[in-house]
């Protein structure tokens, strides 16, 4: 006797929404079996926390738009809310890790345990002869978390993911000879993301906000060439880099 096998495409949408204080960029991702193609992308403007502007609400058209289907959606909260920075954890498994990190926040944010929301991810092991994992930790105001997660389910959003807006993730797969330290610059309207990576690892990450109505349009200015250095957005990102200890060259 014989048969037929019948073999079902499954195709997995996925839509970003990249959220900037003044703005939101949508784009669409259609996975399918080990495969990955860009549908589209929109821009819409507005503050995505604020009702009144509705910009939640015009996120989900511009998905609706771009979709067959409804997809889930990754959130990547702005970076000027997000404080990001590194630590080498003294811990021997990962489960010790975890239970460590509740103390160890503390050392590296500013904010009250009951107002924070954080989370890590390992980035690798120290040297052979130390114990303990190098983390990268990323953490901000419960308030603002809250905020924008209720907004996004306000909107119908089938969010299944909730990260931060950071070009830092842009990072090469080990062994990739492209591993080499390298400078991202994300720049927005409301200021200028400076990290910093090595390979996969990041080594650096700090947001640094415009002086409004100053700098926020001088940027692509040539006018802006007469000003003071400090005026000038070229120059504000040089002082930064120049801040760095990691960087050199």
């Amino acid at each position: 006797m014989g048969g037929r096998v019948r073999i079902w495409w499954i195709m997995l949408y996925i839509a970003v929404v990249d959220i900037k204080e003044s703005f939101s960029s949508v784009a669409l991702y259609a996975h399918g079996w080990k495969s990955g193609e860009l549908l589209g992308v929109r821009t819409v403007r507005g503050r995505f926390s604020d009702r009144g502007e509705g910009a939640a609400r015009s996120v989900k058209e511009a998905i609706e738009q771009l979709s067959p289907v409804e997809p889930e959606v990754i959130l990547l909260l702005p970076r000027s809310l997000v404080h990001v920075t590194n630590a080498e954890i003294p811990a021997k498994n990962q489960t010790l890790l975890k239970k460590m990190m509740e103390f160890e926040i503390a050392r590296h944010f500013p904010i009250a345990r009951e107002e924070l929301v954080y989370d890590y991810m390992v980035v690798e092991k120290p040297a052979p002869d130390r114990e303990g994992f190098i983390v990268n930790l990323a953490g901000l105001k419960r308030a603002d978390f809250d905020a924008y997660l209720k907004a996004a389910e306000e909107a119908g959003l089938n969010v299944a993911e909730v990260s931060y807006s950071s070009v830092a993730w842009v990072r090469p797969e080990p062994g990739d000879a492209s591993e080499e330290k390298r400078c991202f610059i994300d720049i927005a309207p409301e200021g200028f993301e400076l990290s910093v990576v090595d390979g996969s690892r990041l080594l650096y990450s700090r947001f640094s906000r415009f002086r409004p109505k100053v700098e926020e349009k001088c940027f692509y200015d040539k006018k802006a060439a007469a000003e003071p250095p400090s005026f000038r957005i070229a120059d504000r990102i040089t002082q930064e880099l120049d801040r760095v200890p990691l960087v050199s060259g």
